[in-house]
């Protein structure tokens, strides 16, 4: 990804999460800090359920990241239900960092 390029946009469909393996990401418009290698991005909820994306993630410098499909991200949930539950309601787990839940938790609950 060039500089300035964007993972995804807001208002966009999700089908994709993203794994950092080089450069710099950060959440335009989101006091949040930069994202480097290790770092899983992506809206997961929006990207299972198919649903548009809320947040904007642009490269701050060139970079590479490895994109994630919404298949090969459910069919890993499906074998691993607990990760699933871990990152639901994420929109990044930093290698080095404790996941960031950005979403408003649902009023209602399925647990």
């Amino acid at each position: 990804f060039k500089k300035g390029s964007s993972l995804w946009e807001s208002g966009e469909i999700a089908e994709s999460c993203f794994l950092v393996d080089s450069g710099e990401f950060a959440f335009v418009g989101l006091n949040l800090p930069k994202f480097e290698f290790g770092a899983f991005l992506g809206e997961v909820n929006c990207v299972i359920f198919s649903e548009t994306l809320t947040t904007t993630v642009s490269a701050l410098k060139d970079s590479t990241a490895y994109r994630i499909s919404r298949k090969v991200l459910i069919d890993f949930f499906d074998r691993n239900p607990g990760i699933k539950m871990s990152f639901l309601n994420t929109k990044f787990v930093d290698a080095l960092k404790t996941p960031a839940r950005l979403m408003e938790p649902s009023a209602s609950s399925d647990l």
